[in-house]
């Protein structure tokens, strides 16, 4: 996960070239990834602070006409997970799904097409039990559609 100022970095043409020009370990190492996401999202609703250990993504995409509610009901879900025991962030992303599509070298190496979120829950914090907590059902009661992805994942390193 990469975290920018402006999306524009990620479709300029000195990050383009890097990802067309990769390097030799880039090389050996993506034939080797699978189930690759590349999803350049807008941030809708932030809350909390610091970088948990734990990070949950739960990637869905809202029922046509229920777009407004739902981020109104997951702006505020935000700002009540970040204050939990065991939690220390939420975050509302919003996926970019014109300028997610580049292709380059770097895509083309990985052997098949990245899947792409349209939104994206993310759920920090220090308390794993917390943080993979099943939030489907409230993302299908306030109007994420009927397909809800979830991965837990761990922070080994940070780099900022």
């Amino acid at each position: 996960m990469y975290t920018v100022t402006d999306l524009d970095v990620f479709t300029s043409q000195t990050y383009l070239e890097h990802l067309n020009h990769p390097t030799n370990c880039t090389q050996q190492v993506m034939p080797a990834l699978r189930n690759m996401n590349r999803s350049l999202c807008r941030v809708a609703a932030s809350s909390g602070s610091g970088a948990g250990c734990c990070l949950q993504t739960n990637r869905f995409a809202p029922e046509p006409g229920r777009e407004a509610h739902l981020r109104g009901v997951l702006t505020s879900e935000a700002q009540s997970l970040a204050h939990q025991q065991g939690l220390c962030a939420a975050h509302l992303l919003i996926a970019d799904q014109d300028r997610s599509r580049a292709s380059t070298r770097e895509t083309a190496l990985r052997g098949g097409q990245d899947a792409m979120a349209d939104w994206v829950l993310l759920v920090e914090g220090y308390d794993e039990a917390a943080v993979a907590q099943d939030r489907s059902g409230l993302l299908r009661q306030s109007g994420a559609g009927p397909s809800v992805a979830g991965d837990l994942y761990r922070m080994d390193h940070i780099c900022f």
